[in-house]
């Protein structure tokens, strides 16, 4: 118990001077940095998927800090069972997302969407990160991928996961241009960037975020 409190202070305070403390995700307020054990509590909790982003570029070293989030995430036997492929070219992004075979860049067919404005897929992505793994290992690349999303959030960005896009990613081109290893596959698509602030996502029921469940709808305290 001595040894778990121990490296729980350790993680809130590495995450508190770590937090830009700025939580930029669709509907969520600013995280105040007066405790770290709340800054982290709020990131958990507040943080909502973004669907709009702007164009702005996101920094390698911001990358960087990300993806050390996500290959420290907890593994069965500590395997590390993924592979993070990172593309901040747009040119890039926009060709692989125009490739026919690559399914839907965006929500999936009959999924709710603004009209007006249709939510964020692969292709609008300012940094996309393909998340491979082992077959059969697609918790821990989860595990891995909401570490990436608790960095993000961090240093102020805005994150989504996408599906559609990924099946050409699995390409032999692209898997020899991510260096995915070969008993891998990709199977997620992390978006990350800035949050587009000038669009109103409350402007329908489709576009704005769904209620979170009730506590008790979701979980069973045995005492």
């Amino acid at each position: 118990m001595k040894l778990y409190s121990v490296l729980l202070a350790t993680l809130l305070l590495n995450l508190f001077f770590f937090s830009c403390a700025n939580s930029t995700s669709e509907n969520t307020p600013p995280v105040e940095t007066g405790n770290s054990v709340e800054t982290v509590l709020s990131m958990l909790t507040d943080t909502r998927t973004t669907q709009y982003f702007t164009n702005d570029n996101v920094p390698e070293g911001d990358i960087i800090q990300i993806l050390n989030a996500g290959k420290s995430a907890t593994s069965g036997m500590n395997s590390q069972p993924w592979h993070f492929g990172v593309i901040l070219n747009q040119s890039m992004i926009q060709r692989i997302a125009a490739t026919p075979s690559s399914g839907p860049a965006g929500p999936p067919p009959g999924a709710p969407a603004s009209a007006a404005f249709p939510k964020a897929g692969f292709k609008n992505a300012p940094a996309a990160i393909a998340i491979a793994c082992t077959e059969n290992n697609d918790f821990s690349a989860g595990l891995a991928t909401q570490n990436m999303i608790v960095a993000a959030t961090a240093l102020g960005y805005g994150t989504k996961i996408v599906r559609g896009g990924a099946d050409i990613l699995n390409s032999e081109e692209n898997r020899a241009l991510l260096q995915v290893p070969a008993q891998m596959k990709t199977i997620m698509i992390l978006i990350i960037g800035q949050v587009d602030p000038s669009i109103d996502v409350t402007a329908d029921g489709a576009t704005g975020p769904s209620p979170r469940k009730s506590l008790e709808e979701v979980a069973t305290i045995v005492k």
